[in-house]
C-alpha cells in the first residue's frame, strides 16, 4: 500500500508540475548573414565585470529609499546614479520565479525560464546542457575568470580560465566567501588574458537568512558591498562595462524561493566611463533574461538558441539598433520554428512576421508576443498521468477504507493483481512513455477502482450509524473539500485549529459539557477537555504567516529565528520561556518513567540531553565575536543529543531482538517517542520549544482520553495538521526553515543528504510524532490541483500544498514502517 501511495503521487507530479523541453540547438555566427566584420553585432566593449550580488533586491540600491532602515547605505552608487551623465544606469531586474539561486543562474546565462519542478535541483545542481553565452564565448577564443559561489562550477565545470571557488550552502557564513573574492579579485584586475570577469557575493543573501533585512549586519553588508562597487569603478578603463546584479531578492523576513514581489524585484546596475545610455526612452524595468542578449551582442557573440529575453535595447548605438534588434528577433524566430511543434500557438505569430515588411516597430511586437507565447506554454500539464495517478490514489485510498471494514487481510490474487499493475505504473513513470501502457493501465485502474466501490458500498450498507460515526464522516468530508478553495488552503491554519477543537470536544461517551455534569463525570476529565482546548488555541502564537494572508495574520517573535529578534529584552525572555517550558517536559517525562523499571537507564539520559540542548540554543544568544573562539561549540552540544537519542533508539532495538515478545510495551514504546522528541526540540530550536511542550502535552492527553480509536485516530489526523502550523510552518517555499540544516553539524558538510534530512525532519515534526494521516486528504489535493492546474493562484497556493501534502504522506509512510519493524515483536497485552 505504501508503494502504491508512492507510485501514485510520483504519477501525478509527473504530469502537474511543469517541465519545459530543454534543446541541444547551438546558435553560430553563420546564423547571420547580414553582419559586416562581426559575428553578429560590432563588440562594445573589450571587458565586462560581472558582479553578482545574491539576494539584491532592487530597493537596497534605489536612492530614493533612503528611508527604510536598509535604503540610503549604498551612497557610492547614488553618486555615480545623480551625475545623470549617461554614464550609469539602474532597473528593476525582474526574476521569474522560482527564486533559487541555481535556476537563476540557468536563466541568466541561457536567457530561458526555469520550470517549476527545477527548483528541487538547487542543491543537486547539473552542469547546463542548453546554449548559453559563457559556452559561447570560451569557444569564440576569450576568456573567463570566476570567483565566488562554487554553483557556478557546478554548472560550468570546464568552462573557466581561472576559478577561486567556495562552498555556498552554509547560510550562518556571512563573510568567508566574500573575503576570498575581495582577496582576489584585485590581482585579476591587473591581469589582461580574460573577457569576462564574474565574483558572486553571497554576503547579503546569507545576512537576509540569518538576520533579515532590518538588521545592522545588512547594513554593514550593503555599505561594503558600495565599496567595492566604488573601488572597481576607480581600477576600470574606458573599455570595460560594469554589470552589478542581483540573482533575485528576499522578503521582509530574508526568505526567498517563491514569487512575492519582493523576491522577484532585483537590482541591476550598470556603469562605464564612456557614454552607455543612447536612447531617451528608457524603461526602468527589464527580465532577466533580457540581460542574456545583451551582454551576447555587446561581447560580440551569438544569442543563446533558447533565449526569449528582449535586448535592452537603450544601451546600443542608435546607428547599430536595426541590427541589433533583427539579430534578436531571428534568433527568437529560429527558437520559435523549432519549438512550434509543441506550441501550435506559435504558427500564427510566425505567419505574422513573415507576412509583412520588417522594420523596427516590427521587431519589438514579435518579440514581444513571442515571449508572452513563450512565458504562458512555458509548462505542459500531462492529462495521461494527472488521470493515472488519480485513478491510483484514489484505488489506494479505497483500499484503506475497504481494510477499515474487513480487517487487513490480503488475498493472494489482489496482491498478485496490484503488484503487476504497480510495475507497469513505475515503468511508465520511469520511461515517461504513456501511449504503450497507457489503456491498459487506465482500464485495469478503472476495473479495480469500480470493483472496490461497489464493495465499499455494500459494507457501508450493512452498518448501523451513530451520531458520533456521522460527524466523524462529516469532519472527514469537511477537511477534505476545503482543499478545492485557495482562501481556505491559505488560511487552513485557523480552519484546521477549529477542527481538531471541535473533534476533541466530542468524543464518545461524553457528548456536550451539560451532560458531564448531569452524569456526575470526574471533574478531572472536564479540566482535561478544557485544558486541551486552551492549548489548541495557543497553538495560533506559534503560527508563520504567509504573504496571501496580508494584515490578518500578525508573526510573533517564536516564530523567527532567535538572531531575527530585533530587542534583547524579546530574546531573553524567549529564551527564558523556552528554557522553563523544556524543563517541564524533561521532568514530566522522567517522573513518568519511573513507572517503568526498565526505562530507568533511558530516563537517566534525560536531562544530560536537555543540558545539551539548551547550551546549543544559548548560541544564539552569544555574540559572533566571542562565539568565534569557541567554533566547535554548537557543534558539540547538538551531536552530544544526537548521540544520546540514537543510543536510546538502538537500545530499543537490541532489547527487541534479544527479549523478543515481552510485556513492558507501554514505557518502551513512550521511550521511543521521547529519544524522537529529543531530537526534534534541539532542531525546532529554543523559539518552538514551548509549542512542541504542548503539542506533546495534547497528544499524551488525548492518547488517555479518547478511547475510541477511530475518534482517536480522526483526532491525531486533525491535531497532526494543527501541529504542522503550531510548529511555525506553512505550505509555501519561503517559509522552508533552512537553519536546520545546520544544527551539529558545518554548513559545508560533505553530505548533503544529512542536512535535508534535518530539514526534513523540521518541517515534517508532526508527522513524524504520530506518523499517522488518512491518504484521502493528500487525494482530495490533488484533485484540486488537477482542476486548478490554470488557476491564477496555481503556482502560488495549490502546487506547494500539494509538494507539502504529498511530502506528508510520504514521511508518514516512511516513519510507520520503521516503526511497525522495531515494534515487530511486541505483544499488547489488556
Amino acid at each position: 500500500l505504501t508503494l502504491s501511495l508512492t507510485v501514485s503521487l510520483l504519477m501525478f507530479q509527473y504530469g502537474i508540475l511543469i517541465k519545459r523541453v530543454e534543446l541541444n540547438e547551438r546558435s553560430s555566427c553563420s546564423d547571420v548573414s547580414y553582419s559586416i566584420n562581426s559575428c553578429w553585432v560590432p563588440s562594445q566593449f573589450n571587458r565586462i565585470i560581472l558582479i553578482i550580488v545574491d539576494a539584491l533586491r532592487y530597493d537596497f540600491v534605489n536612492p530614493t529609499n533612503s528611508h527604510t532602515f536598509y535604503g540610503g547605505h549604498m551612497k557610492n552608487v547614488n553618486n555615480l546614479l545623480s551625475r545623470n551623465n549617461g554614464n550609469s544606469l539602474l532597473f528593476h531586474f525582474i526574476a521569474d520565479p522560482p527564486t533559487t539561486t541555481m535556476q537563476r543562474l540557468k536563466a541568466l546565462t541561457t536567457g530561458s525560464l526555469p520550470t517549476f519542478i527545477d527548483m528541487n535541483s538547487n542543491f543537486a545542481s547539473a552542469s547546463i546542457s542548453e546554449d548559453n553565452w559563457i559556452d559561447q564565448l570560451v569557444q569564440s577564443g576569450r576568456k573567463i575568470v570566476f570567483m565566488g559561489d562554487d554553483t557556478w562550477v557546478s554548472l560550468f565545470p570546464k568552462q573557466f580560465h581561472r576559478k577561486y571557488h567556495l562552498p555556498s550552502f552554509d547560510v550562518y557564513d556571512l563573510h568567508t566567501v566574500d573575503d576570498m573574492i575581495l582577496g582576489n579579485i584585485y590581482n585579476e584586475l591587473r591581469r589582461s588574458d580574460w573577457t569576462v570577469l564574474i565574483a558572486h557575493f553571497l554576503g547579503v543573501d546569507h545576512c537576509g537568512h540569518k538576520h533579515g533585512p532590518k538588521s545592522p549586519e545588512m547594513v554593514a553588508k550593503l555599505s561594503q558591498m558600495d565599496d567595492f562597487i566604488k573601488n572597481m569603478t576607480d581600477l576600470m578603463n574606458d573599455e570595460t562595462l560594469l554589470v552589478v546584479m542581483g540573482d533575485h531578492g528576499m522578503t521582509e523576513t530574508g526568505d526567498h524561493g517563491g514569487d512575492a514581489d519582493m523576491e522577484i524585484d532585483a537590482a541591476l546596475f550598470l556603469y562605464s566611463r564612456k557614454k552607455l545610455l543612447h536612447s531617451q526612452f528608457v524603461s526602468d524595468s527589464v527580465s532577466q533574461v533580457d540581460i542574456v542578449p545583451t551582454l551576447s551582442l555587446l561581447l560580440d557573440l551569438p544569442i543563446p538558441f533558447s533565449n526569449i529575453g528582449i535586448v535592452i535595447e537603450s544601451i546600443f548605438p542608435q546607428k547599430l539598433l536595426p541590427l541589433v534588434l533583427r539579430s534578436n528577433t531571428w534568433q527568437i524566430i529560429r527558437y520559435a520554428q523549432r519549438m512550434a511543434s509543441e506550441i501550435p500557438e506559435l504558427e500564427w505569430h510566425l505567419r505574422q512576421f513573415e507576412s509583412g515588411t520588417e522594420n523596427l516597430r516590427k521587431y519589438r511586437d514579435t518579440m514581444s508576443r513571442m515571449q508572452l507565447v513563450f512565458r504562458y506554454f512555458w509548462t505542459s500539464f500531462n492529462s495521461y498521468f494527472i488521470m493515472i495517478g488519480l485513478l491510483s490514489l484514489l484505488e489506494a485510498v479505497l483500499n484503506c477504507a475497504d481494510s477499515i471494514f474487513n480487517g487487513d487481510d490480503i488475498s493472494i490474487s489482489w496482491l498478485i493483481f496490484r503488484s503487476g499493475l504497480l510495475f507497469m505504473q513505475a515503468a511508465t513513470y520511469i520511461t515517461g512513455d504513456e501511449e504503450h501502457y497507457f489503456s491498459v493501465i487506465f482500464i485495469l485502474l478503472c476495473s479495480s477502482v469500480s470493483f472496490r466501490i461497489i464493495y465499499l458500498l455494500n459494507s457501508l450498507l450493512t452498518v448501523t450509524y451513530s451520531w458520533s460515526t456521522v460527524m466523524l464522516l462529516f469532519f472527514l468530508f469537511f477537511h477534505a473539500i476545503s482543499f478545492f478553495s485557495n482562501s481556505f488552503i491559505v488560511f487552513e491554519s485557523i480552519t484546521i485549529r477549529f477542527l481538531t477543537q471541535q473533534k476533541f470536544n466530542r468524543p464518545r461517551r461524553f457528548m456536550s459539557f451539560l451532560d458531564w455534569f448531569k452524569h456526575r463525570l470526574e471533574y478531572r476529565k472536564i479540566l482535561m477537555v478544557l485544558l486541551v482546548l486552551f492549548l489548541l488555541r495557543l497553538g495560533s502564537v506559534f503560527e508563520r504567516c504567509r504573504e496571501e494572508q496580508q494584515s490578518a495574520c500578525i508573526q510573533t517573535v517564536f516564530a523567527e529565528p532567535l538572531s531575527k529578534v530585533p530587542s534583547d529584552t524579546l530574546k531573553i525572555i524567549r529564551f527564558i520561556t523556552a528554557i522553563l517550558s523544556f524543563s517541564f517536559a524533561n521532568y514530566f517525562a522522567y517522573q513518568y518513567l519511573q513507572k517503568f523499571p526498565s526505562e530507568s537507564v533511558h530516563s537517566s539520559f534525560l536531562f544530560p540531553s536537555a543540558i545539551a540542548t539548551i547550551c546549543h540554543w544559548s548560541t544564539e544568544l552569544i555574540p559572533d565575536k566571542v562565539l568565534n573562539h569557541f567554533p566547535a561549540f554548537s557543534h558539540i552540544t547538538a551531536q552530544v543529543v544526537y548521540v544520546i537519542s540514537l543510543c536510546g533508539m538502538l537500545a530499543i532495538c537490541v532489547r527487541l531482538i534479544r527479549k523478543g515478545p515481552f510485556r513492558l510495551f507501554e514505557g518502551c514504546s513512550y521511550s521511543y517517542m521521547l529519544c524522537i522528541s529529543e531530537i526534534l526540540a534541539l532542531i525546532l530550536g529554543d523559539g518552538l520549544a514551548l509549542s512542541l511542550t504542548i503539542v506533546l502535552s495534547v497528544l499524551f492527553i488525548s492518547l488517555r482520553f479518547i478511547d475510541n480509536e477511530y475518534h482517536l485516530v480522526l483526532f491525531l489526523t486533525l491535531f497532526s495538521s494543527h501541529s504542522f502550523f503550531a510548529l511555525a510552518h506553512q505550505s509555501t517555499f519561503t517559509s522552508i526553515p533552512w537553519n536546520a540544516a545546520f544544527v551539529g553539524i558545518p554548513g559545508n558538510f560533505i553530505y548533503h543528504w544529512i542536512p535535508a534530512t534535518l530539514i526534513i525532519m523540521h518541517v515534517f515534526a508532526s508527522q513524524i510524532l504520530y506518523s499517522f494521516s488518512l491518504p484521502l486528504f493528500v487525494f482530495s489535493i490533488i484533485c484540486a490541483t488537477a482542476l486548478h492546474r490554470r488557476h491564477l493562484m496555481m503556482w502560488k497556493v495549490f502546487a506547494p500544498k500539494f509538494i507539502f501534502e504529498s511530502l506528508s504522506l510520504c514521511i508518514i509512510n516512511i516513519t510507520v514502517v520503521l516503526t511497525c519493524c522495531i515494534f515487530r515483536n511486541i505483544s499488547f497485552i489488556k
